[in-house]
Order: structure tokens, then sequence, then C-alpha cells
């Protein structure tokens, strides 16, 4: 337990310095390798897209769900991540052949491919400023073409799986029209989410949290992704790829790890460490079922696994539940409580 809270430490820490020592060259970069690339939205897509925006509808020829939307802080900006649900029958899985397969012979080619299959298609994404419910003009664009295989013995064509996408955002409301498609857009699904993303310099008097969430599990990469990709059943932030829990439901007794950023704190003067006081209760109809000790930390990016056992140890019984959390800055003074659903089935 004490090599994984400080393995935890040290990629919050790692995080950390990556994510807000990355310059505004960072930005610069990503904008024009965007004006390099010019980024092109099919007519056909666009088409699809200006349809739905004024009617606010979605279209499913191709259906998926956006099922979470959660943000982290970035550089000058805000990391937007947009988790998305897709069921494996509507991406056409087909069989696929690698170039190694191909040197093979015949026999042994079909034997192989026959064990994988392989799903092609494209996202587009774009973003408008939301004027008071209004429509506003493009801030930016983006495509991202994604492949993945399967192996033809495990597939199951009824199952869901959630992808992701993930994009630095200045602070602002928006409005997103995502498409998916198939590779010769002869299908295209679409689906619209207004969200807005907080400015940091907002925080000054008072706290503020970015969407809480819970963690199947975290892997440390060497390098921040720069360039957005698809993801399947997880995304990245900086040098991280979470495995999130798209719902807030556990089976009793899994273990449950918390993941959030609290905006506002202060450093101690004259250096980059924090003073944040935290406290945890579970609640079930007003009344406290579990208390936890109150524990400080040295950052606002909060990352760490939550016990949630009775007084004699033993799982919650199955149930509706509230997390709550009791947020207080020392350094400033300002205090701030959340509270989180969540269930035991």
């Amino acid at each position: 337990m004490e090599f994984k809270k400080t393995a935890i430490m040290l990629l919050i820490l790692s995080v950390l310095l990556s994510v807000f020592s990355l310059s505004r060259v960072t930005g610069q970069k990503e904008k024009k390798n965007e004006e390099e690339e010019k980024i092109y939205i099919p007519e056909q897509v666009k088409s699809v897209m200006e349809e739905g925006l004024a009617a606010r509808q979605p279209r499913r020829d191709i259906p998926f769900e956006i099922v979470r939307f959660l943000y982290l802080p970035a550089p000058q900006n805000v990391h937007a991540v947009f988790l998305f649900k897709i069921k494996n029958a509507d991406l056409d899985f087909a069989s696929a052949l690698t170039k190694t397969e191909k040197t093979k012979t015949d026999s042994e080619a079909q034997t192989e491919a026959s064990q994988i299959i392989q799903t092609n298609f494209k996202i587009f994404a774009q973003f408008h400023e939301n004027e008071n419910g209004k429509v506003g003009k493009v801030v930016r664009k983006s495509y991202i073409p994604a492949s993945f295989q399967e192996e033809s013995s495990t597939y199951q064509p009824e199952k869901d799986n959630i992808y992701s996408i993930g994009y630095p955002l200045p602070p602002s409301d928006y409005l997103l029209a995502l498409a998916v498609t198939s590779p010769d857009l002869s299908k295209i699904g679409l689906q619209l989410l207004e969200f807005s993303l907080p400015d940091s310099l907002s925080f000054k008097d008072r706290l503020g949290l970015t969407p809480v969430f819970f963690m199947k599990s975290l892997e440390q990469h060497e390098k921040p992704e720069i360039i957005t990709k698809v993801h399947k059943n997880s995304f990245v932030y900086s040098t991280l790829e979470i495995v999130p829990k798209v719902k807030n439901i556990f089976s009793p007794g899994e273990p449950v790890d918390i993941f959030y950023f609290i905006y506002g704190c202060k450093p101690k003067p004259g250096t980059n460490q924090y003073d944040i006081e935290i406290k945890y209760q579970v609640k079930k109809a007003g009344e406290s079922i579990v208390k936890f000790k109150e524990k400080s930390f040295p950052f606002p990016l909060i990352s760490h696994p939550l016990p949630i056992l009775r007084k004699d140890n033993q799982p919650l019984e199955p149930g509706s539940y509230i997390l709550e959390i009791n947020m207080t800055d020392n350094i400033s003074g300002h205090f701030l409580t959340e509270n989180i659903e969540f269930e035991i089935r």
C-alpha cells in the first residue's frame, strides 16, 4: 500500500510538472500544426452537422452516446475529455490481415486472419462558441482516424465499448458537434453537447472542482500526448493514461480510487507546496456510515485510494450512498464541500 501511495504521489508530481511547465509554445505548435494540416471536414459530414445543430437533433446512422464529459487543467487552457459509447456491432468489424501475415503461407494467413477482426472509422469534431444557447462561430475543427482490433474468439457484437478524445481548449462556453462515420462516409452518426470550461483566474476568492471521477487504473507514459488520438476504454491526460469508471457503480469491497483537481488553492509563499486538508465521509439517507481521518495534500491534483469499509472492516451493503468531500485550503482559508453519488451493487 505504501509503495502504491508513493507511486501515485510521484505520478501526480510528474503530471503537475508536465502540465504547468509546458509553455505557450506547445499551444502555438498545436495551432500551427492544425493550420498546416488544414483540418477538412467533408461536405457530407458538414451538412449533417449543420442540420443537427439547426434542429438540435442527433443522427443515428452509427448509434453512439456521449456518456461522460471531464476536464482537467492544462497550460494556458483546460483539457476537455469526451467519453462516448459505441456497440461493437455498429462499427462493422471485419477480418484483417497484417503485413507480416501476408508473407506467410495462404493457410497460415487464413488461420491468423480468422482470429483477428478489425474496425476502421472516422471521428470529426467541430467546436462552436455557445452564445447564450445560440450556435456561434467555429473555434476548432478536428479529424481523427481510428482503427481497433479484437480477437474473433472473444468478440461480442452486443458489447459496448467506451472511446475517448481529448482537446486543450480556452475557458469558455461551447457547443460540440461530434460525428462518427464509416471510412467511406456512407454512415454518419452525430451527437451534440453543450459544455463549459472554467477560467482558473475566476477562483481567486473561492475553491472549485473539476468533475470528480473514479478510476480503475492508471499508467504513466514517458511523454505527454500532443496529437489527439482516439482511445478505447481509457483516456490520456498529459503523461497519464487513465481507465475511468464511467458510472459510479462498485461491487461490494471493490477498491475505490478517486481523481480530481481543486481550483483556487494557494501555495505557501515562495514555494510550490500547498497545504490542503481533505475529509471524507460516506452517508446513506443523511446518516454518516463511514468517516475517514482528515488528510493533508501538498498538491491540488488529488489521486488516491479510498478503502470504503464499515467499522468492522466489512464491505458496504448494496445500495445508494453519498461520498461527502470537505476541502480546506489552509493557506487561503477557503473551503468547499462536494457530494458525489455512488452505488454498491
